[in-house]
C-alpha cells in the first residue's frame, strides 16, 4: 500500500507518487535526483572517468559538431536534467 500523502524528492521537492509505505523518506530522491547523485559520485571517483550512459565519444562528437562548449560532466548533467 502506497502512502496517502504526498511525497517529496529531497533534492528537488518534486512530488514522487506511488511510494510503499515501508520506504525510508528521509533520502528519497526522485528519478532525476538519484541520476544526478549518481553523476555526482562517479565525478568524484574518478574524474577522467565516464558515466555510462552518456559515453565521452558522444561528448565529444557533440563538442567537434559546435553543439557543446561544456566539459564532459557538465555536458553529462546538461543531459540528464534534459531528460525530464
Amino acid at each position: 500500500m502506497a502512502y496517502d500523502k504526498q511525497i517529496k524528492c529531497n533534492g528537488c521537492g518534486m512530488s514522487i507518487p506511488d511510494v510503499p509505505e515501508d520506504t525510508d523518506v528521509s533520502a528519497l530522491l526522485c528519478n532525476r535526483c538519484h541520476k544526478l547523485k549518481e553523476v555526482n559520485d562517479a565525478r568524484k571517483a574518478d574524474l577522467w572517468g565516464e558515466y555510462e550512459e552518456y559515453p565521452v565519444l558522444e561528448w565529444q562528437n557533440t563538442v567537434v559538431n559546435g553543439d557543446t562548449r561544456r566539459g564532459y560532466w557538465s555536458w553529462v548533467e546538461a543531459q540528464v536534467e534534459s531528460e525530464s
